[in-house]
C-alpha cells in the first residue's frame, strides 16, 4: 500500500516578503564587498608596515651618518689644533733661530772690522 503524498499548495509570497529577500541579498552583497575591502585594506596595511620599517630603517642610517660626519668633524678639528699648535712652534722656533744667526752675524762682522784693523796698522 502506498502512502498518500499530500501535495501542499505554495501560497505566493507577499510583496513585504519580496522586499525582505531583495534587502537580504543587498546586505549579502554589500557584507561581500565589506570582505573584499578588508582584504584591500589588509594588503595596504602590509605596505605601511614596510614602508613604516623603510623609514625606520632609513632614521636609524641617517642618524649612523650625522653621528660619523660628527665624529669626522671633531677629528678633523683636533687636527687643525694640532697643525696650528705645530705651525706655532715651527715658527718659534725659526725667530730663536734667526735671532741667534743674527747674533753669529754681528759677531761675525765685528771680527772682520777688528780684522781689517789690524791689517791696517
Amino acid at each position: 500500500m502506498k502512502k498518500e503524498i499530500k501535495k501542499t499548495k505554495l501560497k505566493p509570497r507577499t510583496k513585504a516578503e519580496e522586499k525582505r529577500d531583495q534587502h537580504t541579498v543587498v546586505l549579502e552583497d554589500v557584507r561581500c564587498q565589506f570582505g573584499v575591502m578588508k582584504e584591500g585594506f589588509s594588503g595596504v596595511h602590509k605596505r605601511f608596515d614596510r614602508l613604516d620599517k623603510k623609514v625606520d630603517d632609513n632614521h636609524k642610517e641617517t642618524d649612523r651618518n650625522f653621528k660619523t660626519l660628527f665624529e669626522f668633524r671633531n677629528e678633523t678639528q683636533d687636527n687643525f689644533k694640532t697643525l696650528f699648535k705645530f705651525r706655532n712652534e715651527t715658527s718659534d722656533n725659526f725667530k730663536v733661530n734667526f735671532e741667534y744667526l743674527s747674533k753669529i752675524d754681528d759677531e761675525l762682522q765685528s771680527i772682520e772690522i777688528e780684522i781689517a784693523d789690524l791689517k791696517l796698522n
